[in-house]
């Protein structure tokens, strides 16, 4: 039974959330996927992580500490824009699960339609991201890597004045060869 890898779990509520994806995403998370653990750069998160009985540990921002298909799922939720070279971060997410790669990041497309009602989500200016994304973007990427097969999709809809947006890009990779012949081994 291989372990679920969350990365950048600041808050341990997202990773008692996680436990539950066996159970409501089968096809996602099969049940043999009973065990979480985490990576934070964050060493007070992982201090309080630890303090609640988490598994999680310190990440030095560029390899992640574990052997090649260490877990059957690696999973980032909002993150891939904090980082500066996300690309390595997911190379990395991809050499450390056997099966497959869940991804949400913001959707900065919705920028120039919600403009014309004088909003801007917050989230997606953030200080402290590197990045952006849109289901274009995050899509070329990925269809540029071989060995793997993702589907992206917008979620999180809202509505603003009869108008619909979506504020996230999420992604559901499976990996469609070993990681031997993705050339991703340490």
């Amino acid at each position: 039974m291989l372990p679920l890898l969350v990365v950048f779990c600041t808050g341990t509520t997202f990773m008692d959330r996680v436990r539950l994806l066996p159970r409501r995403a089968p096809k996602l998370c099969p049940s043999s996927c009973r065990t979480v653990r985490g990576i934070e750069v964050n060493e007070d998160y992982v201090s309080t992580a630890q303090t609640l009985n988490r598994d999680v540990v310190l990440y030095d921002g560029s390899r992640l500490p574990f052997d090649d298909g260490a877990f059957d799922t690696a999973i980032a939720i909002e993150v891939l824009e904090h980082i500066p070279d996300w690309q390595a971060t997911l190379r990395e997410m991809f050499r450390v699960a056997r099966r497959c790669v869940l991804i949400s990041v913001p959707n900065i497309g919705v920028i120039p339609s919600m403009s014309r009602h004088l909003v801007v989500p917050w989230h997606v200016l953030e200080a402290t991201h590197f990045n952006v994304f849109t289901e274009d973007i995050l899509s070329r990427y990925l269809r540029d890597i071989d060995g793997v097969d993702g589907q992206v999709f917008t979620y999180g809809a809202f509505q603003l004045n009869g108008d619909v947006y979506h504020n996230h890009v999420f992604a559901v990779v499976r990996k469609t060869i070993g990681i031997e012949d993705m050339g991703l081994t340490r």
